[in-house]
Formats: C-alpha cells, structure tokens, sequence
C-alpha cells in the first residue's frame, strides 16, 4: 500500500464520519422540536382531562398519536379519557396498546441483539 492511498482513505472515512455527525445533529435538532410541541399538546390534555374535558382530552391524545409519538403513557391517558367519557370500547384498546411495546422498539430490541 502506498502512502498516497493511506492517506486518500483516512480523509475519505473523516469525511463520511463528519457528514454522518452533521446528519445526526440536525436529525437531533428536529426531534427536540417536534418533542416539545408533543410536550405542549400533552400538557394541555393532560389538563383537559383534569378538568373534566374528556372529548378535549380524547381530541389532544389522538393529535399526538397522530403525529407518530407513539408511548405508553399517551395510549393509557387516551384510554382513561375515552373511559371517562363512556366510550369503553376505545378504551380497552388504548389499555391494551399501552401494554404492547411499540413496533419501533421492538426493531430496536431485535437489532441489539444481532451477533457481532
């Protein structure tokens, strides 16, 4: 190997390590965004149905799901909130969904548990 062919990989691979550190900061900088507007959209709900607000609260639960959020907690509050307001059917379903893990980590699971 020369040194010329050396050196020509190394800033190839520093070059890929710095767009993908590039991808990864503007994807992490999306995802913050779209958490907190999550987070605004929760806490709204969450007093919706403090206050009593159940089809506000059902409304509210279902935009987060809707904007593929997918949690535990959101499924089990949209279940409470249709209980709440008399709809039981919708409700078993949230329950239920809040017991299942989401598809996503269970692709996360699988992929770390590939051999090395």
């Amino acid at each position: 190997m020369t040194r010329h062919w050396l050196q020509s990989q190394m800033l190839r691979i520093m070059r890929r390590n710095v767009l993908t550190y590039l991808f990864l900061c503007i994807a992490l900088m999306q995802s913050m965004d779209a958490f907190s507007q999550v987070e605004k959209t929760k806490s709204e709900a969450d007093q919706a149905f403090i206050d009593e607000r159940y089809t506000d609260a059902i409304l509210l639960y279902e935009e987060i799901l809707s904007q593929e959020y997918v949690s535990a907690e959101i499924h089990y509050n949209l279940g409470n909130a249709y209980f709440k307001a008399g709809q039981i059917a919708p409700s078993i379903l949230n329950y239920e969904r809040a017991l299942k893990p989401p598809r996503r980590m269970t692709i996360f699971n699988s992929i770390l548990n590939w051999p090395i």
